[in-house]
């Protein structure tokens, strides 16, 4: 298992059930875990706790509230790896690219644990075990 101690992850996401099951994955590889509703709760959260990794829900009760987080915390400085989560729907409807909006990739949903763990593993660069 993909060994994240000392690491850090803000996951904002409004389904409390999409939170919990990124939660449960991340803590069983060591990562510490904040968890935010909306895409306001996020940036506060990743104003306070300045987090190694971010995910964030791509359609949240705001309109592209995902994105929207995204382009706030890039003008902010923030420099850390974001994720958005989406389903292949969505991410087909908005034609989203990673690059056009400041992001380090897309997840689609749901996120198999393997590809997770991989993911944060290679955006923080943690060496293969």
């Amino acid at each position: 298992m993909t060994d994240l101690h000392g690491r850090h992850a803000l996951i904002v996401d409004d389904d409390p059930d999409m939170r919990a099951a990124l939660r449960v994955v991340l803590e069983a590889a060591g990562c510490g875990v904040d968890e935010a509703a909306t895409a306001a709760e996020g940036l506060e959260a990743a104003a306070r706790t300045c987090p190694s990794l971010i995910l964030a829900d791509l359609m949240m009760e705001e309109v592209n509230s995902g994105v929207d987080m995204v382009r706030v915390l890039r003008e902010r400085g923030c420099v850390c790896p974001v994720f958005l989560l989406s389903s292949a729907a969505d991410t087909v409807k908005h034609n989203l690219r990673p690059e056009d909006y400041g992001l380090d990739g897309l997840l689609q949903k749901p996120v198999a644990p393997d590809t997770l763990l991989e993911t944060v593993r290679k955006a923080l660069r943690i060496p293969p075990e």
